[in-house]
């Protein structure tokens, strides 16, 4: 059994650098932002295993980011953006 999505990669905005931060034990190659509502903002390439994406045109809200690994694994969460 692999090790918990929470163990492994890591997503959260950093209010005070306004920038999303994620990390994870294998290469981030994609990076997708979505609205609560489901409009796509940000598609991102990557080939990283920690990357720090400028969210300042973000306004404060609900989004789902979506990662896609090296391994084409993808990893969705929600973040809250203050």
């Amino acid at each position: 059994m692999g090790k918990p999505a929470e163990e492994i990669i890591k997503m959260y905005f950093n209010s005070a650098e306004h920038n999303l931060v994620v990390s994870h034990s294998e290469r981030i190659m994609n990076v997708r932002i979505f609205s609560i509502t489901g409009q796509h903002l940000v598609n991102q390439n990557y080939n990283e295993h920690e990357i720090r994406l400028d969210a300042s045109q973000l306004k404060q809200g609900i989004y789902i980011v979506s990662v896609r690994d090296l391994q084409n694994k993808v990893f969705s969460k929600k973040l809250v953006k203050f």
